[in-house]
């Protein structure tokens, strides 16, 4: 509890360091020119919007690991799946290319928003790590089961050719306020929880994250 505190006071430092910084220059010299102003302006919302997300993600997987699950329904996995890849394209503006494998009519019961939260920040990730030119692929199939008396068991997937991740860094990934770069990620707006909440998520629904990656090579994060 005493890391976990330190490190949320880390985050939040920082932003609000930013913020007075720039208030504090703007109230010392109130004719800065207007160009200089909406650049502060700008800094300041990004860092605010930054602190926000971080506070959002603290309650996300507070509740995550309280066990306290809303009710759950049915789901379209494959509609959702179909609506991470639209929302990964949104993010990525052309810079890279996504291809979608999904197969239609996966129905699951379960907690859409949970699902959503968890599994879009491996597509997130994918986009915002791999270099523009690079490929995502992003799928979902059922997999083969010996049990015909249950539903088959399904699995969700984010593959990408980007730079990859050391060996050293797999077992951490899901630490809260885990980064394998500090400053890349804090540059991309991350707030060091999306896959601990991601490693939830998936277990709420009776699942694991897995993780597979090398160096030069890419990765895939699958639930």
């Amino acid at each position: 509890r005493t890391a976990f505190v330190a490190n949320v006071s880390h985050e939040l430092r920082t932003p609000l360091t930013v913020i007075n910084g720039f208030l504090e220059t703007m109230s010392d010299t109130p004719s800065l020119p207007a160009e200089q102003s909406h650049h502060f302006i700008g800094l300041m919302q990004k860092e605010g919007t930054r602190m926000q997300n971080l506070l959002a993600d603290l309650l996300t997987l507070s509740r995550l690991e309280s066990g306290k699950s809303p009710e759950r329904s049915p789901i379209d996995l494959s509609g959702l799946a179909r609506t991470l890849a639209e929302d990964g394209e949104a993010l990525s503006t052309g810079r890279h290319e996504i291809s979608i494998n999904v197969q239609p009519g996966v129905w699951i019961n379960g907690v859409y928003n949970d699902l959503y939260n968890g599994l879009s920040n491996l597509v997130f990730n994918a986009v915002r790590y791999t270099p523009a030119g690079g490929k995502i692929n992003i799928s979902l199939k059922e997999m083969p089961s010996e049990n015909r008396f249950m539903l088959p068991p399904v699995y969700f997937a984010v593959e990408d050719n980007g730079p990859g991740i050391a060996a050293e860094h797999l077992p951490h990934l899901t630490e809260r306020f885990y980064r394998v770069d500090k400053g890349r990620s804090r540059q991309s707006g991350g707030t060091g929880l999306g896959l601990a909440i991601t490693k939830h998520a998936v277990a709420e629904h009776r699942s694991a994250l897995q993780i597979h990656s090398e160096v030069g090579k890419g990765s895939e994060f699958g639930a």
